[in-house]
């Protein structure tokens, strides 16, 4: 596996279904829209894996100095 330095990571392409180095649309600017559950029933766990998912997508974005714009619904 190629190492990635500690300014960069890399992301799962749902679409390629690989892993690629996220590369922002806008250099040194990251957008992201979260939405949140819609939850019809009890509360559980895999509500929370959105929130998680996207915090650490947020935070990373900060440890690559990038400038981030994040929505949250």
């Amino acid at each position: 596996m190629a190492k990635v330095r500690e300014s960069e990571f890399q992301i799962y392409n749902t679409m390629t279904k690989q892993k690629e180095k996220f590369k922002p649309i806008v250099p040194g600017k990251v957008s992201m829209y979260v939405c949140g559950v819609t939850s019809y029933d009890f509360s559980h766990i895999g509500h929370a894996r959105a929130y998680v998912a996207f915090d650490v997508l947020y935070r990373r974005s900060f440890a690559i100095e990038c400038r981030l714009l994040c929505f949250c619904n």
